[in-house]
């Protein structure tokens, strides 16, 4: 069997992985805790080795995807764009990116069997355009769905997969003519959108002034939500991140009875559930910092500290800091999903979904706005803020994906250590 000789960014990656990464044994025989640990070592190679070839993650995505199964080992896919028939680097490969094939057969040699390298047909961006137009058609009535439906990106199978209740046959016909077989249509007559926001808690907040995720925050009209993260964008304006669904009714919010800021952005029109909140002055001196509550305070002090964002990918643990539910943990189950809600605004949705290990319930009313993360060896990396759980599994939760809402609105995660006073 021929070697797949894999572009340099993910040879690299793969090899920084795999040096780190150990065979895994059964998902029955791993506990939660030796599942996230064990995908931190995953994580942290990855984030090294994009650092070290100076290229982002959109960079990755243009060029494939990757998930992790359940063993938590990575699975990579590379688009056979990338590659050339000879399954070498296409002639095409900048000379500057040429300088590094002297490298490729010492990092060759590090890659492990058990990691599986697949050529696919579309890479994670190529999905989520095709999963964005794919709903615009939807909207606009050029496809007609009789009942529900939902979109999902299918990192396993390399597909957009569309669950509908119902559709004919002339309308399957026409998303299979102008999508090609990037799109898997899946009809469930019993399928219904289940999907809804945590409403807002009347319960404790934190007594302190150091703002920080993980923490409550009330509403003008006396609801409390969760603080997802401190943002700033490019004037270097300073914001709180919580759910868009929080700021309906709200014009300003609170914190320790003192105003804490005001409404500057609701994105639900743009199918996102984050709202972004303006810190304002306050007689209160307040602090921002790239703090996290997760296990409680220690000295007036958060106990872990969000220093990165990434993107979500199939099959990672992550968890959840929520005012109501504390901490709770699952995994990605869908791993980005686009649907129009019929039963709430907005007219789209774009989220994740979530699914305990153990059947517990993973989030409350009051939890909305939260941050959901997982373990790097620098410290905490976001991905998303927490949307609202599922009206028939209380196991399932949904997020909104961060990095591309990050993306899309020009905005920054507080990653410093530095704590900077505010009035």
């Amino acid at each position: 069997m021929r070697r797949i000789k894999v572009p340099l960014i993910f040879a690299f990656i793969l090899s920084i992985v795999m040096a780190t990464n150990t065979e895994a044994s059964n998902l029955n025989e791993m506990s939660v805790e030796e599942m996230y640990t064990k995908q931190s070592v995953v994580k942290s190679a990855f984030q090294e080795a994009l650092l070290e070839l100076n290229i982002t993650e959109e960079d990755f995505n243009n060029e494939g995807n990757y998930y992790l199964n359940e063993q938590k080992n990575p699975i990579f896919h590379i688009k056979k764009d990338v590659v050339g028939t000879s399954e070498t680097l296409k002639e095409s490969t900048p000379k500057a990116e040429r300088k590094i094939i002297k490298m490729q057969e010492k990092i060759e040699k590090k890659l492990n069997k058990s990691v599986k390298t697949k050529i696919v047909e579309y890479s994670y961006n190529d999905l989520t355009k095709a999963q964005d137009d794919l709903v615009n058609h939807i909207m606009k009535s050029e496809i007609i769905l009789a009942g529900e439906y939902k979109t999902s990106l299918n990192s396993i199978d390399n597909r957009i997969d569309l669950t509908v209740s119902d559709i004919s046959e002339s309308d399957k016909a026409k998303i299979i003519k102008k999508f090609g077989n990037i799109i898997n249509v899946i009809i469930d007559p019993e399928y219904e959108l289940t999907i809804v926001p945590e409403s807002l808690a009347t319960d404790k907040v934190k007594t302190y002034n150091k703002l920080g995720a993980g923490i409550g925050i009330t509403t003008s009209d006396g609801g409390l939500c969760t603080l997802g993260a401190i943002a700033q964008n490019q004037a270097g304006d300073y914001f709180i991140v919580t759910a868009a669904h929080c700021l309906n009714t709200a014009t300003f919010f609170q914190y320790t009875s003192h105003s804490v800021g005001r409404v500057h952005l609701n994105s639900m029109e743009g199918g996102y559930d984050v709202g972004l909140i303006r810190i304002i002055s306050s007689s209160l001196q307040r602090y921002v910092t790239n703090g996290l509550l997760s296990e409680g305070i220690v000295n007036y002090n958060y106990d872990k500290k969000l220093t990165s964002s990434m993107y979500q990918r199939a099959g990672d643990t992550v968890c959840l800091e929520g005012l109501k539910t504390w901490h709770s943990c699952g995994r990605i189950t869908d791993v980005r999903m686009v649907l129009e809600p019929k039963n709430y605004a907005p007219k789209k949705f774009v989220g994740t979904e979530v699914t305990s290990y153990d059947g517990t319930s993973l989030s409350q009313g009051g939890d909305s706005g939260g941050p959901w993360h997982y373990m790097t060896n620098s410290g905490q990396s976001l991905v998303g803020i927490h949307h609202g759980g599922n009206t028939e599994k209380d196991d399932v939760s949904y997020f909104t994906p961060w990095v591309e809402y990050r993306n899309n609105y020009g905005l920054e995660l507080y990653t410093s250590s530095t704590v900077v006073p505010l009035n």
